[in-house]
């Protein structure tokens, strides 16, 4: 692998999938996860190679990572004087949600006869997630002018 300058790109994601090989992950990999230590060193396919990888693998599945969506604390504190551009900007953040589940579904079914059945269900996992987000913004939208309202006379603003 070579590095190219000026070729990062930062890309928002709810699952990622590291191709990592036939036989073992490329060093940088195990250097992004902080695993570069003796695995470098004794190469593809040693004791100490598979070793990183095996702890790749532990890692993912036995640690739950949970991150509060940014989301939250922005509706959490919301700007007084945006309150009547709210609900639009919720419906654009479900709108691009469904295209991102339309995107999924579609790559789902575009690669299924390939994947084994585990594979496809983590596959799944990243259309369930993204169902729930839907749904969720679906009940924020539902609340909309109740939230308003609330936030509304909460900060003594006037009513329209």
């Amino acid at each position: 692998m070579v590095e190219v300058p000026g070729s990062e790109q930062d890309h928002k994601a709810d699952l990622v999938l590291l191709a990592m090989g036939f036989t073992a992950p490329v060093a940088a990999v195990l250097q992004a996860f902080g695993l570069l230590t003796d695995a470098l060193r004794a190469g593809p396919g040693s004791p100490e190679w598979h070793q990183a990888v095996a702890k790749l693998r532990t890692d993912g599945l036995e640690h739950i990572v949970y991150r509060h969506d940014p989301v939250d604390l922005a509706l959490a504190r919301c700007d007084p004087d945006s309150l009547d551009e709210l609900g639009a900007v919720i419906i654009a953040r479900r709108d691009a949600l469904r295209g991102m589940l339309e995107h999924a579904e579609n790559e789902v079914a575009r690669i299924r006869k390939y994947l084994t059945v585990l594979e496809s269900h983590v596959m799944r996992h990243q259309i369930h997630r993204l169902t729930g987000e839907i749904a969720w913004h679906e009940e924020l939208i539902a609340a909309m002018p109740t939230i308003i309202h609330d936030e509304k006379s909460r900060k003594g603003l006037h009513h329209d």
